[in-house]
């Protein structure tokens, strides 16, 4: 007679093997989740800036442009405008010291004269990311 009694189960080296695949699973999810918001997030705050520079309320004209910032002028109320780097964010801001917050971890921002009457911004992110765009904006007459 055989006394041995046949279990039905895992063996501990299965249980381990199965909690270390478990774990590097979790592990790899915790590491790209951030990531992939992050890249998210920048491609959102960079299609916010397009819509604030080109909506259709404002007509911004330039007064004067430098490499690392633009001076705009609003020709329906007269308002300046400062499009520039303020430490790590792109901003617009105004000579009476408001400023709306257009994008966030930048590293540098660039401003070149097109062709025509275009201006041609780059915009280099911390996450070695690179958005460029051709707006369209005269230049003021004053």
């Amino acid at each position: 007679m055989n006394n041995r009694k046949t279990r039905n189960g895992f063996t501990i080296i299965e249980v381990v093997i199965a909690l270390v695949v478990l774990s590097l699973l979790v592990l790899t999810i915790q590491v790209a989740l951030p990531m992939l918001r992050t890249n998210k997030d920048e491609t959102l705050s960079w299609y916010y800036t397009l819509s604030e520079l080109e909506e259709n309320q404002k007509h911004f004209k330039i007064s004067k442009m430098y490499t690392n910032q633009i001076y705009l002028k609003d020709d329906q109320d007269q308002t300046q405008y400062v499009l520039k780097q303020n430490r790590q964010s792109l901003i617009l801001s105004t000579n009476d010291g408001g400023y709306i917050p257009l994008m966030d971890d930048i590293r540098l921002v660039q401003f070149y004269s097109g062709k025509g009457k275009t201006v041609e911004m780059k915009v280099h992110t911390k996450d070695d990311q690179v958005f460029r765009a051709r707006l369209n904006m005269e230049e003021s007459v004053s």
